[in-house]
């Protein structure tokens, strides 16, 4: 499987190869790799944590690279030398950066040193960087450098408009605050200090004022001096805030930490009423089956702001349109190179124009990496002159994209985040964690999803390892794993098992190719004894998401539209080989204006749980139980915060949940009598996640949890992050 590598990462590879079983010190690899080129050596470092990953090397792990502390580092992996590299299958373009100083002789021996790679203990494939097959082509070699350091939370960056320094947020005292660097000074200083989460600081274009997000107050957006005073706040909701190029206007949308964007507003930034911008673009894009958010960000002009999104038959919109409203003008990739981004599942998301307006710069999302991607654009038509390219390659996540006033440099925030499951001990009768914490699996960037049947015994989690789903199953006694399933068209939904723990469900994309509906997937039973594969009849047009089963195995219950273009309502189907005579899919609960998701069946199978999103306020969620056969919805929780996941202790008298509600996610419950249908007192904490660095991952969406009889299982991910300044991104 060919795996992109920047030139550093792949010389460097190449000299550990090629001295397989040396160890070389850091001084001599920083010199045969950077040559006569004065560099730190965190960069080194950086460069050997990027080899890590692409070789899904495992944290504590030393499989393939050794290091030794204070010296240096040695290619432990087993490597045979091949006799002879003639004809090579791949034709490649040497980069440009290789060091011009090589002994003689050491070229061959560098190549022969890449093609072992394939036969060291896994298959590591053709590790390089496919460069444009022109001889005239010329390869631009950009520099990456990292801006700030230390073991805290560091992003959001935004550029003075002077291009000296960079504000951003950082959690270095404790609490997230702005803070700003001198690109000249090797310290920054701290802007803001409220008891509140302070984060996405952006400029304005005279460079006197910061707009960005605070928790504090029950969240919103505020403004303060550039050489530091007392913060106003500008309004009582609203992120991502976005001085418009004449500092006339902020841009900001309705998304938080936890949802995506479904509506954009402008502000005054002296003050007064927000007002809601481009609302007849957005809203056929949000109420796609295929879209649950949009992306926006000012045109260079100033007059204008562009939308990203997918509309309801699939297709991809970028359209720029006037800030005080009027016909918007749509830019288009040709179909083919469209249907090339869906082919490899790249998902291009928030993005910054150049001032230039001669270029767009995205963040992708590609497997479990996200990267900067860039798109050509005509600046008179605003068309897109080229597919998109990638500029960067980091196995991680690459975010928060700010461009330089002078348009050739982009920083941006780098995220290593690794997650794994984790047994609690707890009692679900009381809600108490009762002490011992486990870890149960091996970190990965995508393993978020976890059930277990009711004993623990065991658990199904899904993974992304190596550009694959995957779904695993482990018993956690003595933590020994299986995989039961690969998918390499695209992730399955989470793992549901069945009362008796023999079959789990769950829906997947269907491969590319089938005659499935576009945006409809399968939906599977697995047997994890026989290892073999069912899928579920689903009617026409109708779509269904597995969320649990009926005691009796007989039915899964889930997520489900009739329609493509109609809410989400709760739904049940007949698990195969079910005796039933009734119909394929029966709906339980439906409300046309809400959209209802995640229902889970009481113990005692009269009531189901369900979260209700109302699409006009998509930033907060509310928590119902339903009588299975009909009758009043039962409300859990206020909807002032966004809740999610519902889940029932085994007496079914608490129903628990995932909550923003203290500005991180934690696990919270709610008493319920099942004899009366009514919840008493108010939610209780279980857990006390208070930081971004460790705690549930930040997408309520990518979280499930499980109950067993003493133990709840929950994934916990562990955070570092980063600022880094991409040169030359103009070229």
């Amino acid at each position: 499987m060919p795996v992109v590598l920047t030139p550093r990462a792949f010389e460097l590879l190449a000299t550990l190869v090629q001295d397989a079983g040396e160890l070389l010190p850091k001084d001599e690899l920083m010199k045969r790799v950077w040559g006569t080129t004065v560099v730190e050596e965190n960069n080194l470092a950086r460069q050997i944590s990027t080899l890590r990953k692409v070789l899904h090397e495992r944290p504590g792990q030393h499989e393939y690279i050794l290091t030794v502390p204070g010296v240096g580092y040695r290619f432990v992996a087993p490597v045979t030398e091949a006799a002879a590299v003639a004809d090579p299958v791949v034709e490649v373009e040497v980069p440009a950066e290789l060091p011009a100083t090589r002994p003689a002789g050491a070229n061959r021996a560098l190549w022969i040193g890449v093609f072992a790679v394939v036969t060291v203990a896994t298959v590591v494939g053709v590790m390089l960087a496919r460069q444009s097959a022109a001889p005239e082509a010329v390869t631009v070699q950009r520099s990456l450098e990292q801006l700030t350091f230390g073991p805290d939370l560091q992003g959001y960056p935004a550029w003075s408009p002077d291009g000296r320094r960079v504000a951003f947020a950082s959690n270095r005292l404790g609490n997230s605050d702005i803070w700003v660097q001198q690109l000249s000074e090797p310290e920054p200083t701290r802007l803001t200090s409220s008891p509140g989460r302070d984060w996405q600081p952006d400029w304005s274009p005279d460079g006197k004022w910061i707009a960005y997000r605070s928790e504090q107050n029950g969240g919103g957006l505020y403004v303060v001096a550039a050489d530091g005073g007392e913060p106003r706040q500008l309004t009582d909701f609203g992120s991502h805030p976005r001085w418009s190029p004449a500092g006339d206007l902020i841009l900001f949308s309705n998304a938080t930490s936890r949802t995506g964007a479904r509506k954009l507003y402008v502000v005054d930034p002296s003050g007064g009423a927000s007002r809601e911008v481009a609302s007849e673009l957005i809203q056929p894009l949000i109420s796609s089956a295929w879209a649950s958010s949009i992306d926006a960000a000012w045109h260079p002009d100033g007059r204008r702001i562009s939308v990203w999104g997918r509309q309801a038959d699939g297709r991809w919109k970028f359209a720029t349109l006037p800030v005080i409203g009027g016909p918007a003008v749509f830019s288009q990739l040709p179909d083919s190179r469209l249907r090339d981004l869906d082919d490899r599942r790249v998902r291009l998301g928030s993005f910054v124009w150049a001032a230039s307006g001669k270029f767009l710069y995205f963040e992708g999302q590609s497997a479990e990496s996200r990267n900067i991607w860039r798109v050509g654009v005509d600046p008179s038509t605003l068309a897109w002159t080229s597919s998109p390219e990638r500029l960067t390659t980091d196995v991680g996540e690459e975010a928060d994209l700010a461009l330089s006033p002078q348009g050739t440099r982009l920083a941006f925030t780098l995220r290593t985040q690794r997650t794994s499951v984790w047994a609690l001990d707890f009692d679900p009768e009381l809600g108490h964690l009762t002490g011992r914490e486990q870890e149960l699996t091996p970190s990965s960037p995508g393993q978020v999803d976890v059930d277990s049947p009711r004993d623990g015994s065991r658990l199904a989690y899904r993974s992304v390892r190596a550009g694959r789903s995957e779904l695993w199953e482990v018993t956690t006694a003595d933590r020994e794993e299986r995989v039961l399933l690969v998918s390499n068209e695209g992730s399955p939904s989470s793992p549901r098992w069945s009362s008796d723990g023999r079959r789990i469900a769950y829906s997947r994309p269907a491969a590319l190719g089938s005659s499935t509906a576009p945006g409809k997937d399968l939906v599977a039973v697995l047997s994890t004894e026989q290892r073999r594969e069912q899928l579920v009849t689903i009617p026409g047009q109708a779509s269904f998401r597995p969320s649990d089963w009926s005691r009796d195995g007989q039915m899964i219950l889930g997520d489900c539209r009739s329609q493509p273009r109609e809410s989400v309502g709760i739904c049940v189907v007949p698990a195969p080989g079910a005796v039933t005579s009734g119909p394929g899919m029966r709906v339980l609960v439906h409300d046309p204006a809400r959209s209802l998701y995640g229902p889970r069946f009481s113990p005692d199978q009269r009531w189901v749980s369900f979260v209700a999103v109302d699409p006009k306020a998509s930033t907060v969620s509310r928590i119902y139980v339903a009588p299975v056969e009909g009758g009043p919805w039962i409300p859990i929780t206020e909807g002032r915060s966004f809740d999610d996941k519902p889940r029932w202790a085994l007496d079914g008298r608490t129903v628990y949940f995932v909550s923003d509600r203290s500005g991180y996610l934690n696990v919270l419950g709610r008493r319920f009598d099942p004899l009366t249908g009514r919840p008493s007192g108010d939610p209780f904490f279980v857990t006390s996640f208070d930081s971004a660095k460790r705690g549930l991952p930040s997408n309520p969406a990518r979280i499930e949890f499980s109950i067993a009889e003493h133990r709840i299982f929950l994934p916990i991910t562990e955070t570092e992050s980063s600022i880094w300044v991409l040169d030359d991104v103009d070229k």
